[in-house]
């Protein structure tokens, strides 16, 4: 997947194949700005990192015994937060300290059921867990673990044994929406959208996400229906852990207009666009889509190669000589050189 940028609205999206236009406001005036490893290319790459994350997983789950105590530890660096939740026999007889350069810098006690919340993060820190009860579990080794807010860190979570051992093992992530789905591609006048939200398989699994369009009432299904044209927001959260949330913007285009565009006014439309009016570009663009066929001139062959001619070259002038339109939709243009 590569990822596109509008030059007109700056709005920015995924695309496995190059676009023509920007799907929020038709322009054409897009570029590339990044891309993404697809998931076939990422498998193959780190299939023995994963292949050992579950043996790990699977062999703390054989050795792990019944009194042990559980960590979570969400540290997000986008918002300079940290959450340590504790679970277990002992969970609220650790003291838990973030250090930068040897020096604490915060700390506090476990206490049952309540998390362990840093805020305000900034750099490199080490965080410690140490067991300060006098009941019977064994004394912990101490415990050290390196995070950097300064980019994105995924969350992990740590099994503190009986014996003193600690192991990393996988847990829920946090949902990360990877693509929204509109069913249809474009709605017929008086029609609405069904949005599906899919999410990565790396993340959190469907069925322990729930979803949201306003980011306050939650649902379990990812399938959102009765959508009008316009912009959205719609949210992903784990259900176990709801601070761990992902959101993506999508916008739904405006319906098919019933009338024909004429050649009258395509022409009018043409000469708005020779002078880079973004107007005329999407009043344009809501009669014929980018793939429509453009027939007269043998080097232009489609609709958004006609206005990426005009746009580049003001000199370059077309005509519209016939529009082949049935119930508001462009089906071909038939152009010559004025």
């Amino acid at each position: 997947m590569k990822q596109y940028k509008c030059n007109n609205c700056e709005h920015q999206w995924e695309s496995q194949d190059e676009p023509f236009e920007c799907p929020k406001c038709h322009s054409a005036s897009i570029v590339e700005v990044g891309g993404k490893a697809s998931l076939a290319e990422t498998l193959k790459k780190y299939w023995w990192i994963i292949a050992c994350a579950l043996a790990a997983a699977l062999l703390v789950i054989l050795i792990m015994p019944k009194n042990a105590t559980r960590v979570k530890v969400d540290a997000d660096s986008e918002i300079g937060r940290m959450v340590i939740t504790l679970k277990g026999k002992h969970a609220s007889e650790y003291l838990v300290m973030l250090k930068q350069n040897d020096n604490v810098d915060k700390q506090a006690y476990t206490k049952d059921g309540n998390p362990v919340i840093f805020n305000d993060l900034q750099g490199d820190y080490v965080l410690e867990l140490m067991y300060t009860g006098q009941g019977n579990a064994p004394k912990v080794r101490k415990y050290t673990k390196e995070y950097t807010f300064s980019i994105s860190t995924t969350e992990e979570v740590t099994e503190v044994l009986g014996d003193g051992t600690i192991v990393d093992v996988p847990t829920t992530p946090k949902p990360e929406i990877v693509k929204l789905e509109p069913s249809p591609k474009r709605i017929a006048e008086g029609g609405t959208y069904t949005v599906t939200i899919k999410l990565s398989p790396y993340g959190c699994p469907e069925a322990e996400a729930e979803f949201s369009m306003d980011g306050q009432n939650w649902q379990d299904k990812p399938t959102f229906s009765n959508l009008a044209s316009g912009d959205y927001k719609f949210y992903a959260r784990s259900k176990s852990m709801p601070d761990l949330v992902s959101d993506a913007e999508l916008y739904l285009q405006e319906a098919h207009s019933k009338e024909c565009l004429s050649v009258e006014k395509a022409n009018a439309l043409l000469s708005g666009i020779a002078k880079s009016d973004e107007n005329a570009i999407n009043s344009f663009y809501k009669y014929a889509s980018r793939n429509t066929t453009v027939k007269g001139v043998d080097e232009l062959s489609s609709v958004y190669g006609l206005v990426v001619a005009i746009r580049e070259d003001e000199q370059v002038n077309y005509t519209i000589t016939n529009i082949d339109c049935n119930n508001g939709k462009v089906n071909s243009i038939t152009i010559k050189h004025k």
